[in-house]
């Protein structure tokens, strides 16, 4: 066989999964064995991944998460690599619950800066209507 010609029996190889593909199933498998939504990211800081889920009754402990980690026969080899819990799970969370139904009331508004007014800058009228109210009312509008 010439250099450089893939070997006939190159289909019969399988090729090891990626680290990504391997945490990633982990994850997927975590949260459908404990009916928990968990979140895996690579950080670019560390180069690891971080892995954390939602907390409910009934749901995985950080140690049980660990030890499926290191019973798992792919994930197993990278366990050293994940970091459990992470700060940013904590927040995530958090987050979450201030989403549920009348958890929080999210007030959104809107600051408009007028000009400043003083009694010498306009005039007679408009300086009374401006001090008569907390607002100016719209050119030739009444008060």
């Amino acid at each position: 066989m010439p250099k450089g010609t893939p070997s006939p029996l190159r289909e019969y190889a399988r090729l090891a999964p990626t680290r990504a593909a391997v945490i990633k199933g982990f994850a997927q498998g975590l949260a459908d064995r404990h009916g928990v939504t968990v979140w895996a990211w690579n950080s670019p800081y560390s180069g690891g991944w971080e892995l954390d889920w939602e907390r409910a009754s009934g749901g995985p402990t950080k140690e049980q998460v660990r030890q499926e980690l290191a019973d798992d026969p792919a994930a197993a080899s990278y366990a050293d690599e994940v970091t459990l819990c992470p700060t940013w799970g904590r927040l995530t969370r958090k987050a979450r619950e201030l989403l549920e139904p009348d958890a929080a009331v999210i007030l959104d508004t809107v600051i408009r800066a007028e000009s400043c007014l003083t009694s010498g800058s306009v005039s007679a009228d408009v300086w009374e209507r401006f001090t008569r109210s907390s607002t100016l009312s719209p050119p030739g509008g009444a008060v």
